[in-house]
């Protein structure tokens, strides 16, 4: 991990300020995280701030616009008729995001305005010029409720949200050049999920009996050609001494011939680790499969003493274009052996904290010698662990 910004620790007193500028630069990385700790007087640590952050535009293999948090609006129904707000609608200021911090599942901005049917958010985006000629796709990553998705006044798709879910709708038909209209339009599965004797019709995700409606993760749009990699599982074998992917194509055009690249990159980014040969595979419209397998006699691990992430980056080319995307992960495989947990051959002893909030990697860790926690944390934090050597076991995400 790459630390972009010396630390710094000053007092502040109450109700002063503090501004602190931060750099990034363009590409390389998917994301940022900038970690806050606040200490009371008397040293205790009394509040843990560290979150992803993600410049507005950014080049990692694919043009990408993230739609942020501000620049929203929203606007409430009661109805239950209307696809789209009418022309008179009263709009507020109001973000589709949700709180994601610790304990996020209790927090009031999931159920809020539980009263309306129906809830709207708008924003304006423009496409940057590294998206013409590309397919465009807006992705969500994890959100909660029955969402749609409108572009310009059309109709994109539907899916109902229940946490973790990265789930992409092409808009490519709808956006233009210039600015374009976006809308969120969640239904509050409290009054669309239930029948005339208010039984629920489908599974949703409830709170203290109110339904919870918002986005958990990130909302972006990727510029990608019509064969692009829409997935891959990576799985990686100690016993076997090798690496697998399990790659999903999706192909928005014509069937036509394709070729898959991949390579692990070392944490540094210069130099290739392990290289697959490449695969020409036919891609029909919709989607395919595709598998390969790579021996690595010695494969550079992750462990809790020793938490080196990778990164395999995947190419796939149809003519003259083509789709680069990265993907960060860990070499561990678990195995039972006996009563022993085994990580990658060896023998490992979990301690385990019951704590909630795994970003108290100081106490954790550190001073009180633990590797691995019970989370129901989100993913910023369990990318946290990731970084920091935590093992995460019995997660539980609302919704899964």
């Amino acid at each position: 991990v790459e630390q972009l910004h010396r630390s710094f620790e000053e007092t502040l007193a109450a109700g002063t300020s503090r501004d602190v500028d931060f750099t990034f630069p363009n590409g390389g990385a998917p994301q940022y995280r900038i970690a806050v700790t606040i200490r009371a007087p008397n040293g205790q640590v009394t509040q843990h701030l560290k979150k992803r952050y993600y410049t507005a535009y950014r080049t990692d293999g694919r043009p990408c616009l993230r739609l942020g948090e501000t620049g929203w609006k929203l606007a409430l129904s009661s109805t239950r008729e209307e696809d789209l707000p009418a022309a008179d609608a009263a709009w507020q200021k109001g973000s589709p995001y949700k709180f994601n911090g610790y304990a996020f599942w209790r927090h009031g901005s999931w159920t809020a305005h539980e009263e309306s049917a129906q809830h709207w958010y708008a924003t304006e985006i423009k496409l940057p010029a590294e998206f013409a000629g590309q397919r465009a796709l807006l992705r969500i990553d994890a959100a909660y409720g029955p969402l749609a998705i409108f572009v310009n006044g059309e109709r994109i798709g539907e899916h109902l949200f229940r946490g973790k879910e990265d789930r992409a709708f092409d808009i490519s038909r709808a956006v233009r050049a210039g600015a374009n209209a976006v809308v969120l339009r969640f239904r509050n599965p409290n009054v669309f999920g239930r029948d005339a004797n208010n039984s629920q019709l489908y599974p949703y995700e409830k709170r203290f009996g109110k339904a919870m409606i918002g986005i958990l993760g990130q909302v972006t749009i990727e510029a990608v050609p019509d064969i692009h990699l829409e997935d891959v599982l990576i799985d990686p074998s100690w016993r076997d001494k090798s690496l697998t992917l399990r790659m999903t194509l999706r192909n928005a055009g014509e069937a036509q011939r394709a070729t898959v690249a991949a390579s692990v990159i070392d944490p540094q980014g210069n130099k290739r680790l392990l290289t697959f040969d490449p695969i020409e595979t036919e891609a029909p419209p919709g989607i395919s499969q595709v598998t390969c397998k790579a021996p690595w006699p010695d494969p550079v691990c992750w462990s809790p003493d020793e938490p080196t992430l990778l990164r395999l980056t995947t190419q796939v080319t149809s003519g003259d274009a083509g789709d680069t995307a990265h993907e960060r992960f860990g070499f561990a495989e678990w195995s039972p052996e006996g009563t022993r947990y085994m990580l990658n051959g060896k023998p490992v002893t979990l301690f385990v904290s019951h704590a909630l909030d795994p970003l108290e990697f100081d106490r954790l860790k550190q001073r009180e010698g633990m590797n691995s926690m019970r989370s129901v944390g989100t993913f910023d934090t369990m990318d946290a662990c990731d970084e920091e050597g935590i093992a995460i076991r019995g997660i539980y995400v609302p919704g899964h």
